[in-house]
């Protein structure tokens, strides 16, 4: 098998699944040189490295670059997406999911109050110490085009600081303290297709 990382996303993902997922082809050094690939596979390849394969998801306005990477690495056996209707129902399956069967997934969804009211549902996992990944889309991606549910340019600061705010393990006051290394930090991550978050 050829030790040089395939430049295409879809042949990339095609080549993982050959060289037995991500963690075996690391492990046999294959990504020993820098690959050049996007932010959103990038993130789908970092969370599979914690273990991350499922995703609970309603792809719009901000998620839908997220969305053709999983669409692309689904095909290839390497992850496994639902389509959910309701970010509240899909926050608490994720920590149904992790609470009841061990399972780390990300709930994704697109910008607006969708992600707002996934951040609400997100609230039962934080406050029991439950880890999982939320990932919120707070900006249309280029080619997207605007959407009137868009977080405000001057706004997008402030959305950014709740929402990392809401789930850093020091604010939750009532989880175990044995449970405090299944939290991660932060576990509500925040897609931005255009500028660094400034801090």
């Amino acid at each position: 098998m050829s030790l040089s990382v395939p430049t295409s996303m879809q042949e990339r993902a095609n080549w993982l699944q050959a060289q037995g997922g991500l963690d075996a082809a690391i492990a046999n050094g294959h990504f020993a040189e820098q690959v050049t690939m996007t932010l959103s596979e990038a993130l789908v390849l970092g969370l599979m490295r914690q273990g991350v394969t499922k995703y609970l998801a309603i792809f719009g306005h901000g998620s839908t670059e997220l969305g053709e990477v999983l669409r692309i690495y689904e095909d290839a056996g390497l992850v496994r997406t639902w389509q959910f209707r309701n970010e509240v129902e899909m926050a608490h399956a994720g920590t149904a999911l992790r609470w009841v069967y061990g399972e780390v997934c990300a709930v994704v969804t697109s910008i607006g109050p969708g992600a707002l009211q996934a951040m609400a549902g997100s609230l039962a996992a934080a406050s029991n110490g439950i880890g999982l990944y939320h990932i919120y889309g707070d900006e249309t991606t280029y080619g997207e085009g605007y959407n009137m549910q868009q977080v405000p340019k001057p706004q997008q600061g402030l959305f950014q600081q709740i929402t990392s705010l809401c789930h850093k393990p020091t604010r939750c006051t009532r989880q175990k303290p044995c449970a405090m290394h299944c939290v991660w930090e932060p576990a509500a991550s925040i897609i931005r297709s255009r500028q660094p978050r400034s801090t």
